[in-house]
């Protein structure tokens, strides 16, 4: 199955749940809460999670975090007080045991090989819906720790909405799930995400779009930097 149709798949979700959560998200939820738990409490007994006042309760946010692990999504939402939704790359529906999971999971693909606009209409309508939308900016694993070239789909989208963004830092979970690697090993090195301040970019109105959609990246990739240099100390 292609990305169109598995959009088309979760557009037809969203329509029925009036793009709230899920049900059935909401009724796993809590068993997935203890999952996490009991995951990282294994594979990640250092574990600190640092910020989490400063993600907002309600209201529409992107959470931008920089991106090392295949565990870094479920770290994201392990320290979350809110449900959250994710763009993932489309890649990931060719496992089947994965693909019929995903979407009870609030996730939905992005074709990372052009510009996806049914993807960004989605992303578009959910936060204009007041959800939590995750976003990797860099659009993939980075092999050696360092961030990575910063993709314009979080700016745009914050630009677009009107949406805050959060940055988010993480450290040390690939050494829980190496790059490119699925099979979790456990760690006893310091694994630390912070949630940093908020960021908007209202002041940027007034400039030409494309002056606005650099100087909303410029800004996402030094606050990304920040937060970094926080789960690095």
């Amino acid at each position: 199955m292609d990305a169109g149709q598995i959009g088309a798949d979760f557009d037809r979700y969203l329509a029925a749940s009036n793009y709230q959560t899920f049900p059935v998200y909401r009724h796993l939820m809590p068993f997935g809460r203890l999952a996490m738990r009991f995951f990282f409490g294994l594979f990640a007994p250092r574990l600190k999670m640092t910020g989490r006042h400063n993600i907002p309760r309600r209201g529409p946010v992107i959470i931008a975090p920089n991106h090392l692990s295949n565990a870094d999504p479920a770290l994201v939402l392990h320290g979350s007080v809110r449900p959250l939704w994710y763009m993932a790359k489309q890649e990931l529906w060719e496992m089947p045991w994965l693909a019929s999971v995903l979407p009870a999971m609030h996730t939905f693909p992005v074709d990372q090989q052009g510009v996806d606009r049914a993807a960004l209409q989605r992303s578009e309508a959910l936060l204009q819906h007041g959800q939590g939308l995750v976003i990797f900016p860099e659009g993939h694993c980075s092999e050696n720790g360092q961030l990575g070239e910063i993709q314009p789909g979080a700016s745009l989208l914050a630009l677009r909405t009107g949406a805050p963004v959060l940055p988010v830092g993480i450290w040390g979970t690939d050494l829980i799930v190496p790059f490119a690697g699925m099979i979790p090993r456990p760690t006893l090195a310091p694994v630390h995400i912070h949630y940093g301040k908020l960021i908007h970019f209202d002041d940027l109105a007034q400039l030409p779009r494309r002056e606005q959609r650099k100087a909303a990246t410029e800004r996402l990739e030094q606050a990304l930097h920040k937060v970094m240099s926080i789960v690095r100390e």
